[in-house]
């Protein structure tokens, strides 16, 4: 019973992404393989490819986050500037400069 424990504990700590990772690579070394006997087996290529792409999928916002986009607005109750220290002069300007300036659209 003993010998067990000790074993258990003795077991390397698993990491899903380093597997996924060598899964990836085992599943390339499979593709490159079923390429250089090409003509023999399409159907090996097709799969050894769909498998990889699938495992690449998994992988990839591991390795390359996606951007997000982020719109900054105030709220009545919380506004991103404090107008209050502008004189009149200041206040028209502003307010003269902004209506000139044209809204931009959001992105798809």
């Amino acid at each position: 019973m003993l010998a067990a424990a000790g074993k258990i504990a003795s077991r390397p700590s698993f990491s899903a992404y380093i597997r996924l990772f060598e899964l990836a690579e085992d599943y390339d070394r499979d593709l490159t393989v079923a390429l250089a006997k090409r003509p023999q087996n399409q159907t090996e290529i097709v799969e050894c490819r769909e498998r990889l792409a699938r495992t690449l999928k998994d992988l990839l916002p591991y390795e390359k986050p996606r951007l997000t986009t982020t719109k900054v607005q105030g709220d009545k109750d919380a506004p991103l500037f404090d107008l209050t220290a502008l004189s009149d002069k200041e206040l028209a300007f502003l307010r003269r400069t902004v209506l000139k300036a044209q809204q931009v659209n959001e992105l798809p």
